[in-house]
């Protein structure tokens, strides 16, 4: 019966601390939307500036740049995800990080700021009025590893995408109604 007891007391510790380390994995680094900006003083927000931050203390972070937009240049892409009004989905991905040293580590309590038209492709332009809201993903794999100087295998955690992703924002709200027209 104690035998009974303390397996179950050992499942259930185990299923809780499962839980909280993969939230604490979820909330140790995120992407945000972190202002809207009118690049062309037209009085509507056509860009919009993105965040991606380590909220860790004890991690840092291996972002591999992607060459597959522009082979002379490394970038993080993220993936720009858009609902129509009649509620289906399309997701466009772009380069937006500049990691042109090759390699990028966002330390504990770092982050990278990037700006992005957001109407710069054809195919978005042509559909704005039809957008209901957006939000970002990330692109390729983020990965996680012990704040030691030296890269092991074996030491990494891959985020896969699309664990880490903005809000969901509206594009029917009076700041996007030029959209519309």
């Amino acid at each position: 019966m104690i035998m009974k007891t303390l397996s179950l007391i050992l499942f259930f510790l185990c299923i809780s601390f499962s839980a909280l380390h993969a939230q604490s994995l979820r909330d140790s680094i995120s992407l945000e939307i972190v202002s809207f900006v009118d690049e062309e003083n037209t009085g509507h927000y056509t860009s919009v500036q993105l965040k991606l931050e380590n909220h860790t203390k004890d991690f840092k972070y291996l972002i591999l740049p992607s060459v597959i937009y522009h082979p002379e240049k490394k970038y993080w892409p993220v993936i720009f995800e858009v609902e129509f009004q009649d509620k289906t989905r399309h997701m466009i991905g772009f380069p937006l990080f500049d990691l042109t040293d090759g390699k990028r580590f966002l330390l504990p309590g770092e982050s990278l700021v990037a700006t992005h038209s957001l109407f710069d492709s054809e195919w978005l332009r042509d559909n704005a009025s039809k957008i209901a809201r957006f939000r970002f993903y990330n692109g390729v794999t983020v990965t996680r590893h012990k704040n030691i100087d030296e890269i092991k295998l074996e030491d990494l955690y891959f985020y896969q995408p699309p664990e880490i992703a903005t809000d969901w924002v509206d594009f029917t709200t009076a700041d996007f109604n030029f959209l519309r027209k």
